[in-house]
């Protein structure tokens, strides 16, 4: 009898551990730079507190390919309206060059694999400003 619920004990311990390893709503995509994949650099998810959604902020790095997966680091997303920061190496040396670029995304229930990112940046037209919050993914 000991030995049952001590195996049922341990079966309970084990599933309810287990519960909490899946990533709610996973993101994944990929970050591109003059269309190429980006090899070095981050994704930062934020959720956007003027749209009425908190949670925690969400950062990824890039492996290869450019590609990110909230899910594969174990990383819950809040659903709703998020400002992303993307911020990569866009080649080697002493003092790498850097490109950052913000957009803002819609996590859906159940997350979403689509989300691209194209670092490149944009020519604006003499007399416009460039406005990176209001830029969608």
């Amino acid at each position: 009898m000991i030995n049952r619920l001590h195996a049922f004990a341990v079966t309970l311990v084990a599933l309810v551990g287990l519960s909490g390893c899946a990533a709610e709503n996973p993101v994944s995509g990929q970050v591109t730079f003059q269309g190429q994949p980006v090899q070095w650099g981050f994704v930062q998810f934020v959720p956007d507190i003027d749209k009425g959604n908190d949670g925690p902020t969400v950062t990824v790095m890039l492996t290869e390919g450019g590609k990110f997966s909230t899910g594969d680091a174990g990383k819950s997303m809040v659903v709703g309206e998020h400002k992303v920061l993307v911020s990569v190496v866009t080649a080697a040396g002493l003092t790498p060059p850097t490109v950052e670029r913000r957009f803002k995304v819609s996590v859906p229930e159940g997350g979403t694999n689509e989300f691209k990112f194209d670092v490149t940046p944009k020519a604006v037209a003499k007399g416009k400003r460039f406005d990176p919050e209001t830029e969608d993914a």
